[in-house]
């Protein structure tokens, strides 16, 4: 059953789908990624036909509204909102990258109403042992600031939702044509000329807007089983963002291994087959990897 709500989320009206019987034992919610949307993970309500699904669409996302400020903390917060809404008090919580890490900020902050946690790909890119010093941090600070500056590209317009699909198709060869269509007639409005995607560019500002340093700290407070996914070959999406990360195959492995470890409660899985965007290169294994670790993590799905 299909429950699509407009919930107030502490900057703008955000759109949730809520899926499955409300009265279920189990409720899981799905956070997505930048420039994705709720819908995306909509293969979870035909998984876990007996669990109640909360998919919303982030703030500047989907059809969610967009909203003056971008933080890390109004993500959160936005996410607290609709729980208390929907009137949800325990959850199982799955985040992918962006979400990923609203996700393990939540399960952080939220500990008593995290049951179990799945971060797929959410940590961000691999970080040099350069990373921490203090001119590398002063470069960063300045090509953030003069980013801000600048006013972002505008949107580029497309034909029309065939257009669309076909470049999402493109962008993701292992996507289902038909997925893809399904998700560019969900993801896109109609723009002078055409149609243009939904979200909201100065939502990039978030990652500016919370350290790396906090990030690992508050890793260490989740008290909750927690599953990290990642593709085999998801360090190729740092690289169109890094190129330095060139050839950084163990540095990659390195870092996701430290990471994971801050976690108390942690197991790392790596899908075969699969890049950053693993529900959409491997569904089916994700989606029964997750089964497998909530089942044995002791929740019926």
């Amino acid at each position: 059953m299909d429950r699509s709500h407009w919930l107030d989320g502490v900057g703008g009206k955000l759109r949730v789908a809520d899926l499955g019987p409300v009265g279920a034992e189990q409720t899981l919610v799905c956070l997505h990624g930048m420039r994705d949307h709720g819908e995306s993970f909509r293969a979870l309500e035909r998984e876990f036909p007996n669990t109640r699904v909360v998919l919303p669409d982030l703030r500047g996302h989907g059809q969610s509204e967009w909203t003056a400020s971008y933080t890390l903390t109004e993500f959160v917060a936005d996410l607290a909102a609709v729980l208390d809404q929907l009137e949800v008090s325990s959850i199982d919580l799955i985040g992918h990258s962006l979400g990923g890490h609203i996700a393990t900020r939540y399960a952080a902050a939220f500990a008593d109403r995290v049951q179990r946690l799945v971060v797929i790909d959410g940590f961000g890119p691999p970080r040099s042992r350069h990373a921490n010093t203090p001119t590398h941090l002063a470069a960063g600070a300045r090509r953030e600031i003069e980013q801000r500056r600048l006013e972002p590209p505008s949107p580029r317009v497309m034909r029309d939702v065939a257009e669309a699909s076909t470049r999402l198709a493109n962008n993701n060869p292992k996507l289902s044509r038909q997925e893809a269509d399904r998700l560019a007639e969900y993801g896109v409005r109609p723009a002078q000329g055409g149609v243009v995607w939904r979200w909201d560019a100065h939502a990039q500002s978030i990652w500016s807007s919370f350290s790396h340093r906090d990030t690992e700290l508050l890793l260490q407070a989740i008290e909750c089983p927690t599953l990290v996914v990642t593709g085999d070959d998801g360090l190729s999406y740092w690289l169109r963002m890094h190129p330095e990360l060139e050839g950084q195959q163990a540095l990659y492995e390195a870092e996701l291994k430290r990471r994971c470890d801050l976690i108390p409660n942690c197991e790392h899985w790596v899908v075969e087959g699969a890049g950053h965007m693993v529900h959409y290169d491997a569904p089916e294994q994700l989606y029964c990897g997750i089964n497998e670790f909530l089942v044995k993590s002791h929740r019926v799905c």
